[in-house]
């Protein structure tokens, strides 16, 4: 019996083409790849060298461009958009640790909206964080408040929630003066960081879940040395390196410790030989890793010390080892 088709046509083919272009996918154990070793880099981002990533970390983003124009199938595309913002995220980050602000700009403002095709919030949330920490790094401190709160609004009680709160909105208060704000913030973040989910130890920094106790006391740390209280620096970086050790999160331990040698500048009755003696050990602990932040918060120490007590040997001897660090890098 004759089935009524009329042959090839035009239509026939064009229709067909269609069916096609829907039903392309990508071989699932790619995109599980991915995932996986992407998730890893992330999760290891405290021990690895950034420089090393810089590459690798470029070329899949070239693809993963690729694999979303070739891919048709909703679930899948959805995941692409997702390592494909974690990756985004990645490469701006490193870009702030450089100093390359223009770029960790446009590599944060591409995760976001990466994450938001993905419709994951989680994502979104992570990716305000990371334009926060750009814009903080870059002195553009009302940007970097004002990124941090919305990044809250996308958080929800999500776990980048801890995040924002106290390495976004608190340290930004912090630079901006806001002491009210400051210890309502930091009180928020020990809230959120007492729930049952949250990790102990010190994850990645750009950890995609919650940070843990020692990072929010880390960065209530640097938040209250801003309002120049060192009182507050002291007991937060204490508790912070109680956790924090140069296996696990060496330059995290490094800026908790130049944080802690510039509260004993700023105190009262402000100890030298005791300033100097830690930053010396921060910069051991953080040597070859080619960190802005460091670099940043070592020079904060040097003017400050500057200024209170001259030019004085201790202060060459630190301009010195600071010098040797940034040798080390090139």
């Amino acid at each position: 019996m004759a089935d009524g088709g009329q042959g090839t046509t035009s239509d026939l083919l064009a229709v067909l083409r269609r069916v096609h272009k829907l039903s392309r996918s990508i071989n699932p154990d790619v995109v599980e790849q991915l995932q996986t070793s992407t998730l890893h880099t992330i999760a290891n981002y405290e021990t690895i060298d950034p420089a090393d990533l810089i590459p690798s970390l470029k070329e899949q983003r070239d693809w993963l461009d690729e694999l979303i124009d070739e891919c048709s199938h909703p679930k899948q595309r959805g995941e692409l958009f997702e390592i494909a913002s974690e990756t985004s995220g990645l490469l701006g980050y490193i870009a702030v640790g450089t100093g390359n602000y223009s770029l960790a700009r446009a590599y944060s403002l591409e995760a976001f909206h990466l994450g938001d095709n993905a419709q994951n919030t989680n994502l979104t949330a992570w990716a305000r964080g990371l334009q926060s920490f750009c814009e903080y790094y870059a002195g553009r401190y009302e940007r970097a408040l004002d990124l941090a709160q919305d990044g809250l609004t996308q958080a929800g009680d999500g776990p980048q929630s801890v995040r924002l709160a106290i390495n976004g909105v608190a340290r930004a208060m912090g630079k901006l003066g806001n002491a009210d704000g400051v210890e309502r913030t930091v009180d928020l973040a020990y809230e959120l960081v007492s729930r049952d989910d949250t990790p102990g130890g010190v994850p990645s920094s750009i950890s995609l879940g919650s940070y843990s106790a020692a990072q929010v006391a880390g960065n209530a740390a640097t938040s209250y040395l801003s309002l120049a209280l060192p009182n507050q620096v002291e007991r937060y970086a204490e508790l912070a390196l109680a956790d924090m050790n140069s296996t696990n999160s060496p330059w995290g331990r490094s800026l908790v410790m130049i944080d802690m040698a510039r509260s004993h500048v700023l105190a009262d009755d402000g100890d030298l030989d005791a300033a100097v003696t830690i930053m010396h050990d921060a910069l051991s602990t953080s040597q070859g890793k080619p960190m802005t932040q460091v670099q940043r918060r070592a020079s904060e120490f040097l003017h400050d010390v500057a200024e209170r007590w001259g030019d004085t040997a201790q202060l060459k001897g630190v301009r010195d080892a600071l010098a040797s660090s940034k040798d080390d890098k090139k």
